[in-house]
């Protein structure tokens, strides 16, 4: 079989050491992925199998498994039952934590067990060309859709993840799954190629992740949503932070953050840019101003095209031609830029063009208001044509005096209309008014566009 990229070792994981939670049962991820691939049907070759598995090392060593057999890995967009009987339509089979009883072809769950020898497995055997997985991306609309990814792209940008950030023998945690890219990458791919143990199941709680590795410090994959909590606790936890680093993707970190976060571990974390579409674009650590461009990975190359929506090309790339990102960037320098938003945060109201991305800064700007999102809405209770509708953060305390005092709240929404005036006619300005203290993030980070029109619609 032809190699993956120049120098990648076929037997990469024949010396991994056992993941934590297999103990004496399972003296190996590979003896792991041996026990699961003789459990599977022969002749799937192809066929594109479901992993809902929430814990590292299953989901590890199941992947392997398929690999071996020749299956595509299809990953979900989460582990819940009603998810995973969703996609049973468009899968083979299912390997999964517990039985779905809505899925209604074969599936596997733990503990994996079948009669018969085990096969060797020999990782690094595969065509580069060949399907390895497909991963289900929502986007912010909420319309599923499949992305595709070969071997060729998963290990090429694996190893530009080595080669930009280097390796570590310090443990690993992770506040994201592993279902999407961004995780699948860190707390997966590159873990193994790196010879690194797993982290272990997914921290929702940082004091968790700082009381297990106080005193040896590791390296964290996290969300900006996570990451906004760290500050305050971190500074009452003593961590070893000298070699720790913190990663986050799946949405901007606000300086604010960053700073904090910097002041108190002594470094900001690294923010990764990109997409399940693109892959990783570029990366960054943000200094004590919002001044910091990203910069492009050295494999990938990009450029500004029409409207000022920045392009990429890479290794891991499907096509070799420019990839449009949906983002609107700033170069700031050789190979660097500052996102501006994103290309399609423009909306038209009573025939006039107007820039949400825009609207959103002047709100933002305003005293008490934390962040903004500005959306388009049509057809609502109060206005048949397209209108505007403001969703604002606010403190918690202020959300609840807003709520008990009307009068309160109309003197704010008064307040931003007239911050709105210096830059917006009247008959663009938002209709509606939402004032939340946290944003619905998803779990993957992401503030998808059906979570926030429910949170508009709701009276």
């Amino acid at each position: 079989m032809p190699t993956v990229t120049p120098g990648f070792d076929p037997n990469w994981l024949q010396q991994q050491p056992a993941p934590p939670g297999y103990g004496d049962a399972h003296p190996s991820l590979l003896g792991a992925a041996s026990a699961i691939a003789r459990a599977l049907p022969d002749n799937i070759a192809g066929q594109p199998w479901l992993l809902a598995l929430s814990a590292p090392e299953d989901f590890a060593a199941a992947l392997l498994a398929l690999w071996h057999k020749g299956a595509i890995a299809v990953l979900s967009a989460d582990t819940q039952p009603g998810t995973v009987a969703e996609l049973g339509a468009s899968v083979a089979g299912l390997l999964s934590d517990e039985e779905v009883p809505a899925f209604t072809g074969p599936q596997h769950t733990l503990p994996f067990a079948a009669p018969g020898p085990a096969p060797t497995i020999r990782c690094g055997d595969y065509d580069p060309t060949a399907t390895a997985l497909q991963l289900f991306t929502s986007g912010t609309t909420g319309n599923r859709r499949i992305i595709g990814k070969t071997f060729a792209q998963l290990f090429n940008e694996v190893h530009n993840l080595e080669a930009t950030f280097g390796t570590t023998d310090l443990p690993a945690f992770t506040t994201v799954s592993h279902l999407h890219i961004y995780g699948l990458l860190f707390n997966i791919l590159w873990p193994l190629v790196g010879r690194r143990p797993l982290p272990p199941r997914r921290s929702l709680y940082w004091e968790e992740i700082l009381t297990a590795a106080r005193d040896q410090g590791a390296w964290i994959t996290a969300s900006p949503p996570h990451l906004r909590f760290l500050p305050d606790i971190a500074a009452t936890l003593p961590f070893a932070w000298g070699a720790s680093r913190i990663f986050s993707s799946g949405g901007p970190l606000s300086p604010e953050v960053s700073r904090r976060i910097a002041e108190v571990t002594g470094a900001a974390p690294i923010e990764i840019y990109g997409s399940t579409e693109t892959g990783g674009i570029a990366h960054r650590q943000q200094h004590a101003t919002d001044t910091t461009p990203f910069r492009a990975f050295a494999p990938v190359d990009i450029r500004q095209g029409q409207d000022d929506e920045l392009e990429a090309r890479s290794p891991w790339l499907d096509t070799p031609h420019w990839t449009p990102t949906g983002d609107r960037a700033k170069p700031a320098g050789e190979r660097c830029f500052f996102l501006l938003g994103r290309v399609d945060q423009i909306a038209k109201i009573a025939g006039k063009r107007v820039s949400l991305t825009e609207m959103n800064a002047v709100l933002s700007a305003v005293p008490h208001i934390e962040s903004a999102r500005v959306l388009q809405i049509t057809g609502d209770d109060h206005a048949s044509r397209a209108s505007l509708a403001a969703v604002l953060q606010v403190s918690a305390e202020l959300k609840d005096r807003l709520e008990s005092h009307p009068q309160e709240r109309k003197d704010l929404i008064a307040q931003l209309r007239h911050a709105l005036a210096q830059r917006f006619e009247p008959v663009v300005w938002p209709r509606k008014w939402r004032f939340i203290d946290a944003w619905p993030f998803d779990e993957r980070g992401k503030l998808r566009q059906d979570a926030l029109e429910r949170l508009v619609r709701r009276e």
